[in-house]
């Protein structure tokens, strides 16, 4: 088949899936910007926005969203800020929903398949991307259990959440970072020969990597001492690893930028900024905002990693090989102990803002395990002619579950962002 023949197939599912998407997620996005009141993230954001345009000065270190909200209302040539930020945030999500599904469809190039099968494989593609865009932690199953759910699903990690418009933007950041890392970072020299030039991957490495940290400096605070404990496991066990490509393209750039927003936010912090520092103080954060005990966070957390873990010990043997999938696990507890262990002083304790660290890469960590499973089913379906097996049918029922969680939040959300007697009595609490 010709190949402007495949691109223009592959275009016309992205547009349908971004139909679709923008169908699925529009109603709660404006909800999100024009109801919000007490749990004020986009009006924040929002104001921030709002003064970058007006006095030129960046008004805080991760400004992607603020340039993307900017842009937006340049376009739209819109006086109402409003609407320009539910348009911006919808964008984010559809960025978002692409960049999953272009990272699916690319596990899957190199298999043979026949143009039925093909089409197939994208529509799969497309109904994973939209169900990892919206899927949370399954809280029905917590309240099922008796375990009390605040508005915000605070205790657990959920890889997906309305009220902070910046990490709908991180997402799609963090994951394009995961994408460059996995696909030139982790392989040795046995992909020496298949791989772009040296420089020119290091060039798109450090710009991936500024991205990701413009959004939000979530997802580089956990994947750089991920990177480099792998490179220094590899180095210990004598194995080959894309050392330029990592240290040069990677984690040097991250380094330098990370410590660009430290001096922003806590050396030399904005009038919107000043009053706070980061301190190790375990589970100091996440009790403060859930309201919970230690021992009720648990649960939460277990339940929150059904589907990365269901995939994981279901193909263990092929799984503690895939260094994709082992590096996302890698990060995503680097990024969790980020929630657990570490706080902010001040009028900034209650923000939670380490939590995204944990949100962020159990999202990654969870298209890193639906590509694992979508490539070992469809190699198991071609070796032996059947169209499901129990792995299978029971990584797919974890998923649907995240995914029946996702939906039931997304009428939700409606709830605690309008209810503002409930909201004003959860902001009580804080």
């Amino acid at each position: 088949m010709p190949r402007t023949s495949k691109v223009l197939q592959e275009v016309t599912v992205i547009l349908l899936l971004i139909a679709v998407t923008t169908a699925v997620l529009l109603p709660v996005t404006l909800e999100s910007v024009l109801v919000q009141t007490v749990i004020g993230d986009n009006i924040v954001h929002r104001d921030l926005a709002e003064q970058m345009y007006t006095t030129g000065v960046l008004p805080t270190p991760h400004f992607a969203y603020q340039a993307l909200l900017i842009g937006v209302h340049l376009i739209s040539r819109n006086s109402d800020w409003i609407m320009s930020a539910a348009a911006a945030n919808l964008i984010a999500q559809l960025l978002s929903v692409t960049v999953v599904y272009l990272g699916l469809r690319g596990s899957i190039a190199a298999l043979t398949l026949t143009a039925q099968r093909r089409w197939l494989a994208r529509l799969i593609c497309a109904a994973l991307a939209l169900g990892l865009v919206i899927v949370t932690s399954p809280f029905p199953l917590l309240e099922w259990l008796g375990v009390e759910i605040n508005p915000l699903l605070l205790g657990t990690i959920t890889p997906t959440t309305y009220h902070n418009p910046t990490i709908l933007l991180h997402r799609a950041t963090a994951l394009a970072l995961f994408l460059f890392i996995s696909a030139y970072a982790l392989k040795g020299e046995d992909s020496e020969s298949s791989r772009p030039n040296s420089l020119v991957l290091i060039g798109l490495g450090a710009a991936i990597t500024v991205t990701c940290g413009i959004s939000k400096p979530n997802y580089l605070l956990a994947v750089l001492p991920a990177l480099i404990l792998w490179l220094g496991w590899r180095w210990l066990r004598k194995e080959a690893a894309e050392w330029r490509v990592a240290v040069f393209g990677v984690i040097l750039p991250g380094i330098l930028f990370l410590a660009w927003q430290y001096y922003f936010t806590y050396l030399n912090p904005t009038e919107n900024l000043a009053g706070s520092s980061i301190i190790f103080a375990p589970f100091e954060a996440v009790l403060t905002i859930s309201g919970s005990l230690l021992t009720e966070m648990i649960l939460p957390f277990a339940v929150s990693l059904i589907f990365p873990a269901v995939v994981y010990l279901a193909n263990w043997r092929e799984a503690r090989h895939d260094r994709a999938l082992n590096f996302a696990w890698l990060t995503f507890i680097v990024g969790a102990s980020h929630m657990y262990l570490f706080a902010e002083t001040g009028w900034r304790l209650t923000h939670g803002n380490f939590f995204w660290s944990a949100y962020v890469t159990l999202f990654v960590l969870f298209f890193a395990s639906a590509r694992f499973a979508l490539r070992r089913w469809l190699n198991y379906r071609d070796q032996h002619r059947r169209k499901l097996d129990w792995r299978t049918i029971l990584c797919l029922a974890a998923f649907l579950l995240h995914v029946y969680s996702g939906i039931r939040y997304l009428d939700y959300v409606p709830w605690l962002i309008a209810d503002h007697e409930a909201a004003l009595a959860y902001s009580d609490r804080l």
